[in-house]
């Protein structure tokens, strides 16, 4: 009896129970009982079950059927403030180009400057200009002895050869004691060696005359005739000024008269000479 109160109880409570489980969704129930569940996708489930009771003559049966439902839900939220990524690094900048290099200046070791070059086709001893010259004088002759005195000329040069004109020679002494005035009219310098500045050797060659007055009273005059030949070396030491350093000749002369106290009528002479040129 007290079963089948107890099932007419839970029928008539879970009657709206399982009116609502029948518009879920399909359930699932135990094979050879009268127990089911089922889920409504929402995070609730069901279960039912049924039963029944009956009473007669030879006593009383039931059975009972319930449903169960039951729901549950979780909320969760978290948040949490995570700063940006730093933004990514600049690209590196473009390599720079290289600077240029500068040439090296080369300073050459401290040299003496180079000599100026020399004047073309101009006159070392005053170009086309005439000059002036004086110079002493030592003639020793092979019969006439020695003689000594000095000389004037007239100078004019190029680069390549030069002329003395009208060179007068006087001098004095010798072995029969005379007095000789010889000129060269013109005697012609040609340049040997040249250092494109200073010094200049040369050669000379040229003719001359002359006359010798006597010294010892009762002597004869006479004229000298011959021509000479020699080297020289002349050095600029100004602007405007020479130095005749050297100048030596031989001569050669026919006499008309004796040139010594043994009557030879010609003489061999070496004559030299040193002086001054003034432009």
């Amino acid at each position: 009896m007290r079963r089948a109160t107890v099932a007419l109880v839970l029928a008539v409570g879970l009657a709206p129970l399982e009116a609502r489980a029948q518009s879920a969704p399909p359930a699932w129930c135990v094979p050879g009982t009268a127990i089911c569940a089922q889920s409504n996708g929402q995070g609730g489930a069901s279960a039912g079950g049924q039963a029944g009771g009956q009473v007669g003559p030879n006593g009383a049966s039931g059975n009972a059927s319930g449903n169960a439902n039951g729901n549950g839900q979780a909320n969760g939220s978290g948040q949490a403030n995570v700063p940006p990524p730093p933004p990514p690094p600049p690209p590196p900048p473009p390599p720079a180009a290289p600077e240029p290099r500068a040439t090296p200046v080369v300073i050459p070791p401290n040299l003496p400057p180079p000599p100026p070059p020399p004047p073309v086709l101009t006159a070392r001893h005053g170009g086309y200009r005439t000059g002036f010259s004086a110079c002493g004088i030592a003639r020793l002759g092979l019969h006439s002895g020695f003689h000594g005195g000095g000389c004037l000329f007239v100078p004019w040069r190029r680069r390549s050869f030069g002329v003395d004109f009208v060179e007068t020679q006087v001098t004095a002494g010798g072995t029969i004691g005379t007095v000789d005035v010889v000129v060269s009219p013109a005697s012609v310098l040609v340049n040997l060696w040249d250092d494109g500045y200073f010094t200049h050797l040369y050669a000379r060659v040229g003719g001359q005359i002359g006359h010798s007055w006597p010294t010892d009273e009762g002597g004869r005059r006479f004229a000298r005739v011959g021509g000479h030949v020699g080297v020289g070396l002349e050095i600029d030491v100004a602007e405007s000024v020479a130095l005749r350093v050297l100048d030596v000749r031989g001569v050669a002369e026919a006499t008309f008269h004796p040139a010594d106290r043994l009557g030879h009528p010609w003489d061999l002479s070496l004559v030299v000479s040193t002086g001054i040129v003034f432009k």
